[in-house]
């Protein structure tokens, strides 16, 4: 059903998360329409979004400021 989404969609993914393997990202990026996929390491691993949100903010308002081009699954 991943196919059916239309929105612009910025996927975030830590690349050592050990819960949600970084071929699962892969797989939604590839099945979303003009989503936009972009990994980090970190190490805090799978808790490092809720723990340690600025890694990952000027990615995230560059993506809602329409900086980042969106990128095709392939």
């Amino acid at each position: 059903e991943l196919h059916r989404i239309r929105a612009r969609t910025l996927i975030l993914h830590v690349a050592n998360d050990h819960w949600v393997r970084l071929h699962m990202a892969r797989m939604a990026h590839e099945r979303i329409p003009g989503s936009r996929l972009c990994t980090f390491e970190h190490p805090l691993g799978h808790y490092a979004l809720f723990q340690a949100p600025n890694t990952f903010r000027d990615t995230i308002q560059t993506f809602l400021e329409g900086s980042i081009p969106t990128a095709t699954g392939g």
